[in-house]
C-alpha cells in the first residue's frame, strides 16, 4: 500500500514521462492490429504542457525559438516543395529533435529547484518498462528487431519503433548506473548492468550492445577520475574497479556469446560480410549514405542545400527511406542549418558539462553525450528518437545537480 500511495502522490508530470515507455508498448499492439496511433498524440499533448510552463519560464526566449523552427520548416518547405502535406510530414524529425531540448529545459528547471529524484524516478519506471517489453519479446509475444529469410532476430518486444529501443536502453541505464555506483549502491549497479546486458543481447541490436559495455565499463573509470586526489583513491571505489575488471570481462564475454550465437545476430553479420565489411558494421547504411550524397550535390537546389527538402529526398534511396545515419538524413531534410542547429545543442551540452564541473554528474553527462554523438555517425534515431528522446533530455539535464556523486568520504592510497 505505502508504494501505491507514494507513486500516487508524484507530481503529475512525473506520471506522465513515466507513461512514455508503455505508451509505446500499447502503441506498437495497435499499429501492428491495424489500429490508431497513440503515442505521438499523448506525446505531442505532454510536449504542449511542456511549452505552456516553459514560457512561464525564464526559458522563454529559447522556447519560442524551437517553435519558430518548426513552423519556420513548415512554411519554407511548403515553398520549395509546393506541397503543404509534404511539408507537414517532412518536419516529423525536426519535431522529435526540437521536443530533446524542450523536454531538456523542462527537466532542467526541475532539477535546479532541487527535484533531481523525479529523474530519476522517470528513468526507474522507463527501465522496469522496457524490461517487461524485453521479457514479452523473450516469451515469444512479441516481435522480431530483424527478419532474415523470414526467420526473426532478436527481439524489440511490443514497441514499433525498434531501432529505437537501443537508444532508450542507453539512457535510462546511463541514469540508473550513474546513480547507484556513485551512492556506492554496487548490488544494485550489478542487477542494472545485468539487465541492460541481457536486454541488449536480446535486442541483438550491435549499438545497443556496444554502448551498454561502453557504459558498465567506464562509468566506474569516469568515477575513479571524479573522485581521486592525485594517487589517493577512495577505497570503497579502489575496492569495486579492482573487481569489476576481472568480474565484467567474463560476464561481458558470455552476453556477448548469447548476443552473437544464439539470436542469429551472428548470421546475419556473415550475410552481410559477404559484401563487405563497411556492409556488416553499418547493415547497408553506407550503401543509402552515397546515393543520398548523391543527390544531395548533383540534385538539391541552393535553398535546398541551405534547408533540405523535407522527405521528398528518400525517393533517392534504393530503399525509399531514411538512410538512418543521423548526419545525413539532417543534412537532407534540413539541410545545413538544421544540421548546425542539431548538432550545436549536442555540442553545447557537451562543453556545459566541462565547465560546468562542479557537481559529480558533470563529467557523466559529458561522456554520456558524446558516446551519443559517435552513435549518431553509425546510426539513426538518436537526433530524432520518440521513444527515446525523453530520456537524452533527462539524462543532459542532470548536469545542473548540485547533488554530489560521491562513495562515502573513506580513501586508500594506491
Amino acid at each position: 500500500m505505502s508504494k501505491i500511495r507514494s507513486i500516487l502522490n508524484l507530481p503529475i508530470w512525473v506520471i506522465l514521462f513515466a507513461g512514455f515507455i508503455p505508451i509505446d508498448m500499447l502503441n506498437g499492439v495497435l499499429i501492428r492490429g491495424g489500429g490508431p496511433s497513440v503515442s505521438f498524440a499523448f506525446k505531442l499533448i505532454v510536449l504542449g504542457i511542456v511549452c505552456i510552463h516553459l514560457i512561464r519560464s525564464r526559458y522563454r526566449v529559447l522556447t519560442i525559438f524551437c517553435i519558430a523552427t518548426v513552423f519556420f520548416y513548415l512554411a519554407l518547405h511548403t515553398l520549395i516543395l509546393k506541397d503543404i502535406r509534404s511539408a507537414m510530414v517532412g518536419i516529423d524529425f525536426w519535431i522529435k529533435f526540437t521536443s530533446i531540448i524542450l523536454f531538456f529545459l523542462f527537466f532542467s528547471l526541475k532539477v535546479q529547484s532541487h527535484k533531481c529524484e523525479y529523474i530519476i524516478t522517470i528513468a526507474k519506471a522507463a527501465f522496469f518498462f522496457l524490461f517487461l517489453n524485453t521479457i514479452i519479446g523473450l516469451l515469444g509475444l512479441g516481435f522480431p528487431m530483424y527478419s532474415s529469410g523470414g526467420v526473426g532476430i532478436g527481439t524489440r518486444g511490443l514497441i514499433f519503433a525498434g531501432n529505437e529501443l537501443g537508444g532508450a536502453l542507453l539512457a535510462s541505464s546511463f541514469i540508473l548506473l550513474v546513480h547507484y555506483f556513485s551512492q556506492g549502491k554496487i548490488k544494485y549497479f550489478t542487477i542494472i548492468s545485468l539487465c541492460s546486458l541481457i536486454m541488449s543481447a536480446s535486442m541483438t541490436s550491435k549499438v545497443s550492445i556496444l554502448g551498454i559495455l561502453i557504459l558498465v565499463s567506464l562509468i566506474p573509470l569516469v568515477y575513479m577520475f571524479n573522485t581521486s586526489r592525485g594517487l589517493i583513491l577512495e577505497k570503497k571505489a579502489f575496492y569495486f574497479n579492482f573487481a569489476a575488471f576481472g568480474f565484467f570481462p567474463v560476464v561481458v564475454s558470455i552476453f556477448a556469446y548469447i548476443a552473437l550465437y544464439k539470436s542469429g545476430l551472428f548470421d546475419r553479420i556473415v550475410h552481410l560480410n559477404e559484401s563487405g565489411i563497411m556492409m556488416a558494421l553499418l547493415s547497408a547504411r553506407d550503401i543509402w549514405a552515397r546515393e543520398a550524397m548523391q543527390a544531395y550535390l548533383e540534385v538539391f537546389s541552393f535553398y535546398q542545400i541551405l534547408f533540405g527538402m523535407g522527405f521528398e529526398w528518400f525517393e533517392y534511396i534504393s530503399q525509399n527511406k531514411s538512410v538512418e545515419i543521423d548526419p545525413i538524413d539532417f543534412l537532407l531534410s534540413y539541410g545545413i542549418f538544421g544540421l548546425f542547429l542539431s548538432y550545436f545543442f549536442f555540442l553545447w551540452v557537451i562543453v556545459f558539462s566541462i565547465l560546468f564541473n562542479s557537481n559529480g554528474w558533470s563529467n557523466y553527462v559529458g561522456f554520456f553525450c558524446f558516446l551519443l554523438v559517435c552513435v549518431s555517425f553509425t546510426s539513426g534515431h538518436i537526433l530524432y528518437s520518440g521513444t527515446a528522446g525523453f530520456l537524452f533530455a533527462a539524462a543532459f539535464s542532470l548536469v545542473y545537480s548540485r547533488k554530489e556523486a560521491s562513495f562515502e568520504k573513506n580513501a586508500t592510497h594506491i
